[in-house]
């Protein structure tokens, strides 16, 4: 029994050290795509500031995170910046520092808190998905 507790808690740790070393960064600019007799007039790709120096790989998925300010309005300051999860794009090219990545799927509006913009934007973080739960 004590074998057992040692091995799944040295299979926690190792999990909580590989999350804990996920590349982390933002979408730093967008830009439309205009690729001559496509069909989608609305692809877009976004451009990451972590690349391969950060150990991104060509085909990662990335959770876009907006950081949505939580304020106490009867004492006028911010409680905290809660994580929204507004969607996932994917690495299609690299650079040492940079990737370029397309949108894969959005979160429905209907789930959302309410937004300013529901749509990527400028800054909105992004971290890499795993198989465990987003935290």
């Amino acid at each position: 029994m004590k074998k057992l507790i040692l091995i799944l808690a040295s299979v926690l740790f190792l999990s909580v050290q590989s999350i804990a070393a996920e590349p982390e960064g933002a979408i730093v600019q967008i830009a439309r795509r205009n690729t001559p007799g496509a069909q989608t007039t609305n692809a877009k790709e976004y451009y990451l500031n972590i690349g391969e120096l950060d150990e991104v790989k060509s085909g990662d998925v990335f959770h876009v995170i907006r950081q949505l300010p939580i304020a106490d309005v009867l004492e006028g300051e911010p409680l905290e910046f809660l994580p929204v999860v507004i969607g996932e794009v994917q690495v299609t090219n690299l650079g040492k520092s940079t990737a370029v990545a397309r949108l894969l799927s959005m979160q429905e509006p209907e789930l959302l808190p309410s937004l300013e913009y529901p749509g990527i934007m400028l800054g909105d973080q992004v971290k890499r998905k795993t198989g465990l739960p987003f935290k």
